[in-house]
């Protein structure tokens, strides 16, 4: 079927028939004619969906407390970057090196809260899951382990500190600053890991748009408000730093209280 007087149009649909001959939809001709590929294996492939999990699963009594869970974390997630930018704002006035080692003790505090969200997330599952069955006792034993995992994260990023910001910068100073800023932000993160697994719990149990109210005040709102007072009459790094405990202390014990 292949001649040297065929076009270049029917010697690729001579090709892309022989390629089909293999059954395999990963195999494809490709040119600048188009692509050719077995579609067959696809379209013959027997259903994987069942109706039966959208009558019984993704109905009102499902959707509406996955909605009231979802939106409000989706909103905390979001809406907490407004404060974080208005730091950055007031870093960013005192120079390049502080710039520079804000943006590496930043990275590194990213990671923190990578692992400790990992550890608030297992707790709102597990915690969901026993309150769902009346396991209640399992609950408190879930709450303490999760506890004791975020609340150990910390000192260990300030203990290294002065090796892993080296990753990002060979100049001194900033790595003093960095460090500097480790010191306040990293040794007592424990405060942000309690807050975290207390607002996990509360989600947990179904309770999620106070969690974001108080976590949105405390760590948004709170913030906000120190950098345009205290830190308006005190213009150091340390006194902007501190803002961060503070506002993990001030929010763990509102969640303590309600």
């Amino acid at each position: 079927r292949i001649s040297s007087s065929m076009s270049w149009e029917s010697l690729f649909e001579v090709l892309s028939e022989m390629v089909n001959e293999l059954k395999d939809g990963h195999v494809n001709l490709s040119s600048s004619l188009g692509t050719s590929q077995y579609r067959e294996w696809f379209d013959a492939y027997p259903r994987n969906f069942s109706d039966s999990i959208q009558s019984n699963y993704l109905k009102k009594d499902y959707i509406i407390p996955i909605f009231q869970v979802g939106i409000p974390a989706g909103i905390q997630s979001t809406v907490i970057n407004f404060s974080n930018v208005l730091l950055q704002s007031s870093v960013n006035s005192f120079g390049s090196i502080a710039m520079a080692g804000y943006t590496a003790a930043n990275n590194v505090l990213g990671f923190l809260y990578t692992s400790v969200n990992t550890v608030t997330q297992a707790c709102m599952s597990f915690t969901s899951q026993n309150y769902g069955v009346g396991k209640y006792k399992r609950m408190d034993k879930v709450l303490i382990d999760c506890l004791i995992l975020s609340s150990g994260m910390g000192g260990g990023a300030y203990l290294f500190g002065t090796e892993i910001l080296q990753i990002y910068t060979g100049d001194p100073e900033v790595i003093r600053c960095g460090m500097e800023i480790l010191s306040i932000t990293t040794v007592p993160y424990f405060l942000c890991g309690i807050m975290d697994v207390m607002t996990g719990v509360l989600r947990g149990v179904g309770y999620s748009l106070l969690p974001m109210i108080v976590s949105l005040m405390g760590a948004c709102v709170f913030r906000i408000f120190w950098v345009m007072t205290v830190f308006a009459a005190n213009r150091t790094m340390d006194c902007l730093m501190i803002s961060y405990p503070v506002s993990w202390a001030l929010t763990f014990l509102v969640l303590v209280v309600i």
